[in-house]
């Protein structure tokens, strides 16, 4: 969760992460191509020969999200205890939405990349009370497998069944819409980002986003993490989980790519508030006043360790929770923005506290299938839905033929999207390429 209250940009490169960060291109070798942002298309460097997606689809098609199903949630504990480092399946918190008004501080002066980001990245969250030192001698590429280790751990705990060779591609929320806003044209020319690409079993390509240091310094005049804080109660058995983080893996598929998407649960909408839920969903539901007598002991995947508490909670549920300004608001806040982050996490529910100054004055809660202004923004971004499908299968056809042992990354810089190949940096656990064979 994030309140823009203010220009600053948190993912251009050379933004201030509260030191001297590491260049983008750390890691990185020679550029092998650029993608095309008007033709969707490959450009080789070495011979300028043109690539487009295998599987372009005609003008006209429509491409959604559907079939969505969740196979799995955890919640990161906090760095340092002696807890499990996940908790499977966890539980997002609750939100409150206590009555108006209300006043509330400013965000801390320096806080976590991974808890402030419009999600998650694949990384572990960094405890926002330990020292800044801590913070920079920590391994990212470490913490990267974690997260990738965190996740094949929680669906094999919570979907056993589930086949990953079936997966097209892997991906964290944050990804997917820093290549959706380029190619729809709605990032500013300081908006960079950068995503690692690797293959793993025969077809599945794994997107993690790079950043350049685990911590940043807080957005000016932000109220997102406090209002977090304040409007929201851990679910029981995972206090200890809270400010981690809930993620989330959603499989769905997208205009015939199977995608399974990380992405972070702000809260979920207490029971019995919601009357246009299901009585199914409802009663599927965790419930508010069971906890297990006993902890359960700990288990462990490679690095990884976890223990299984808390319930999974139903896909219709969750919400993203988004501070605004009375000014920010009316004049800066796009639905059509909003809502490619919404569609392609597949949240259902979207809450907008209004404030003035740190005082909360009005909250809007928007049911994304039913909001006039959300179906107004899905109608005016279908075509980029269309070719954002486009995309994602060019990216994945350049992966599979770069093959294994050479690896790719993406890197935006002034809305041009390069290809470089990458000679430093992780690679895949072997447990994670065991889960896809």
């Amino acid at each position: 969760m994030a309140d823009k209250s203010s220009t600053y940009n948190p993912y251009r490169p050379g933004a201030n992460y509260g030191g001297t960060s590491r260049p983008w291109t750390e890691g990185l070798g020679e550029i092998v191509g650029v993608i095309d942002m008007r033709s969707v298309a490959f450009i080789d460097h070495a011979d300028h020969t043109t690539h487009t997606s295998p599987d372009d689809l005609p003008s006209g098609t429509k491409v959604e999200v559907k079939e969505v199903q969740v196979v799995g949630s955890f919640n990161w504990t906090i760095p340092g205890s002696k807890d499990a480092k996940i908790l499977i399946p966890g539980s997002p918190p609750v939100w409150k939405n206590d009555p108006l008004p209300f006043q509330l501080k400013l965000d801390s002066k320096v806080y976590n990349e991974s808890k402030t980001s419009t999600e998650r990245t694949l990384s572990p969250p960094v405890n926002e009370t330990q020292e800044l030192e801590q913070a920079e001698s920590s391994s990212t590429s470490a913490s990267a497998e974690l997260g990738l280790l965190a996740i094949i751990a929680c669906v094999s705990v919570c979907t056993p069944a589930f086949s990953w060779s079936n997966v097209d591609i892997l991906t964290g929320k944050d990804s997917l819409v820093c290549l959706f806003r380029w190619l729809a044209g709605r990032s500013g020319p300081d908006q960079g980002f950068r995503v690692d690409l690797s293959l793993t079993g025969s077809k599945t390509i794994v997107m993690t986003r790079w950043i350049p240091r685990r911590e940043q310094k807080a957005t000016p005049n932000s109220f997102g993490v406090s209002y977090e804080r304040d409007q929201t109660s851990p679910a029981l058995g995972c206090e200890n989980g809270r400010w981690g983080g809930h993620q989330r893996l959603i499989s769905y598929d997208f205009g015939g790519l199977r995608i399974v998407c990380r992405s972070q649960g702000n809260a979920r909408l207490p029971l019995g508030e919601d009357e246009m839920l299901a009585e199914d969903l409802v009663k599927a539901t965790i419930s508010e006043h069971s906890v297990p007598a006993e902890l359960p002991s700990f288990r462990s995947l490679g690095s990884l360790t976890y223990r299984r508490v808390g319930t999974m909670v139903p896909q219709a549920l969750i919400v993203e929770l988004v501070t605004r300004t009375r000014t920010t608001y009316k004049k800066v806040y796009k639905h059509r923005d909003a809502y490619s982050g919404l569609a392609l996490s597949a949240t259902p529910n979207n809450v907008i506290a209004l404030h003035q100054n740190g005082e909360f004055y009005q909250v809007r809660h928007e049911r994304v299938a039913e909001h006039p202004s959300m179906i107004g923004a899905a109608k005016d971004t279908a075509t980029d839905f269309t070719r954002m499908r486009t995309l994602l299968g060019l990216i994945r056809d350049l992966v599979v033929k770069a093959g294994p042992s050479k690896r790719l990354s993406l890197l935006c810089r002034e809305n041009q999207l390069d290809v470089y190949e990458r000679v430093e940096g992780m690679d895949l656990p072997e447990e994670v390429k065991a889960a896809f064979v």
